[in-house]
């Protein structure tokens, strides 16, 4: 009988989020069958992206709650040992507030219905022992499956990334359950060795658990190896959100005169009106192609079609860039800033890491660095980002690993 795993996602394959799951996709042993649960899929079904034959998408686990089942699983929760030991824990090192015991209230329920929910659906594989519990979020995924171990002893592994690992980064402000489930979870695979690090020291009774598992990306080819020379193109592909800092781009790209660059955005969200209205001010020598939000595989097809000289990530919170790991494989060189474990992919061979805090006039002289350098040296830059990827960052390389990893360990 093939192993099953369950791959807990927060919406993936629907809507547009959680891109960075589709490489991983295909290198899904055949040797395996995977269900995907897209827990918090009901408000994103606006498309569905095709999966491998290997791979179906179960959606009976999906948390659809009532006003009746909110009350119901909230007062589950308030009786819960768990519930409050974490409440406890959160008032005594972070203070209190309404919001984020709501927060923590509603995190407890949706988790719950969710273990109960996989519980029902995937009763005979639990009971024969037979099944991976795959959390891509060191959230309300991970601890479902963790009371699921708990009474099962079944394999139980969690992706972690930015968000589900420190405080401050999402709606959480104290990412909830993480004590908890790493009570009963087999192991955490951290996006960053960055990640890895923050989570060993808050936790090192349990360091063991904690492994550094690169994401990866495809090889669709390099890029052709050469500068442009009529306009220099430059390429960012972020959400426009605070924390993206897209209108910073543009701050700088404002200060650069004399110079032909053409900028191409691929990305839309809550700031695009600030962005363009910025855009409005760029001198005439800067050319500007916004593409608003463009499927992967879109994106994905610009790189194999169109030459890019350089892409550029102003982030003030990342994990590990899947964007950076896209151009690079192209051999595209990025300046990006030192957050999370950007320095773990952008480096002096790779690009150039410039300050979170970074002023205009500083990204502008990095960005004009790259512009004026002579060829052989640009071109040098290009093949040791390619080679960089192709050590670090390669899809089939890091998910081979992973695969073989959590299977062979559920045998032992």
């Amino acid at each position: 009988m093939n192993k099953k795993i369950v791959l807990l996602t927060t919406g993936y394959p629907y809507g547009t989020g959680e891109n960075f799951i589709e490489d991983e996709m295909h290198y899904v042993p055949s040797s395996v069958s995977m269900d995907i649960v897209p827990y918090l899929a009901d408000k994103l079904k606006s498309g569905r992206r095709a999966v491998p034959e290997n791979v179906k998408i179960n959606d009976n686990c999906v948390i659809r709650l009532s006003r009746l089942k909110k009350i119901v699983y909230s007062f589950l929760v308030l009786i819960s040992k768990d519930y409050w030991d974490e409440v406890f824990t959160t008032v005594k090192n972070q203070g209190y507030t309404v919001k984020r015991l709501n927060v923590t209230l509603g995190f407890f329920a949706r988790a719950q219905f969710l273990s109960k929910a996989l519980e029902r659906e995937y009763r005979d594989e639990l009971l024969s022992n037979n099944i991976i519990l795959y959390s891509y979020w060191f959230l309300e995924g991970a601890y479902a499956a963790s009371l699921l171990k708990k009474k099962y002893k079944c394999k139980v592994v969690s992706r972690a990334h930015r968000v589900d690992i420190w405080d401050g980064e999402s709606a959480y402000e104290v990412v909830p359950a993480q004590k908890l489930v790493l009570q009963n979870v087999d192991e955490i695979f951290v996006c960053s060795e960055v990640g890895k690090n923050y989570l060993t020291k808050k936790f090192p009774e349990v360091k063991d658990v904690f492994k550094c598992s690169y994401l990866g990306t495809r090889d669709q080819g390099k890029d052709l190896e050469f500068k442009s020379k009529k306009e220099f193109v430059i390429v960012s592909c972020a959400r426009i959100e605070p924390v993206k800092r897209v209108d910073l781009l543009v701050n700088a790209l404002c200060l650069i005169k004399d110079v032909e660059i053409l900028w191409i955005h691929f990305g839309n969200g809550s700031e695009r009106a600030k962005v363009d209205e910025a855009i409005k001010k760029l001198p005439s020598n800067i050319c500007v192609d916004m593409r608003g939000t463009t499927p992967h595989e879109k994106v994905m097809e610009f790189y194999c079609n169109n030459h890019v000289d350089l892409f550029i990530n102003t982030s003030s919170s990342e994990g590990l860039p899947v964007s950076i790991m896209e151009a690079n494989s192209h051999g595209i060189p990025a300046i990006a800033t030192d957050v999370g474990g950007t320095c773990e992919i952008t480096n002096s061979e790779t690009g150039i890491l410039i300050d979170k805090d970074f002023s205009s006039e500083e990204l502008a002289n990095c960005i004009l660095r790259f512009v004026l350098m002579d060829e052989t040296e640009y071109l040098y830059r290009r093949k040791a980002t390619r080679m960089y990827w192709e050590q670090h960052f390669s899809a089939t390389n890091n998910y081979k690993q992973f695969y073989e990893q959590i299977i062979k360990e559920n045998d032992n």
